[in-house]
């Protein structure tokens, strides 16, 4: 019998015979796992607010020469842990390759993709002190889509005459 899977789930075979079509046999059985399977898991897809997370790649018993394979912008904690910690300089969206060699020889890897983003930086500017009618205030972002936030209430300055 050819082209039986070998997954490790429950299949049913059928066998009929040619002198009676409607004379079948069906026989349940649970395959076995496949012998040159090859898995290696580098964890769930992350979004990360700031520059440094720590991976999640699970070893399977057995798994030799594991690592996450270097990549240009990213610094490893150690590339031989899979739950190291990785740091950027920029933010951005990176995919992370782990690399596994089974027991019986086979490399495989998966891929993880981490996006790193920036932390707000607002900047409301210098602290001063108001001497007249108007104050210049000045403010920044580190986004491009940054905005004031004030409580509902009218700001009046009352000067003395």
């Amino acid at each position: 019998m050819c082209s039986i899977l070998s997954d490790g789930l429950q299949h049913t075979l059928t066998a009929r015979f040619s002198v009676d079509l409607s004379c079948n046999y069906d026989v349940i059985y649970t395959a076995p796992t496949s012998c040159n399977a090859c898995f290696a898991n580098a964890g769930g897809n992350m979004q990360v607010c700031g520059l440094e997370t720590t991976l999640n790649a699970i070893e399977s018993i057995g798994d030799v020469n594991t690592h996450w394979v270097l990549q240009t912008g990213i610094s490893y904690g150690n590339v031989n842990i899979p739950n190291t910690t990785v740091t950027t300089t920029f933010a951005g969206t990176y995919n992370l390759v782990w690399q596994i060699t089974n027991s019986i020889g086979l490399t495989c890897q998966d891929t993880v993709s981490v996006e790193f983003k920036t932390i707000p930086m607002p900047d409301a500017g210098l602290d001063f002190g108001v001497c007249g009618k108007f104050a210049y205030i000045c403010a920044d972002t580190t986004f491009t889509d940054g905005g004031w936030s004030c409580p509902v209430v009218e700001f009046r300055i009352t000067m003395p005459r």
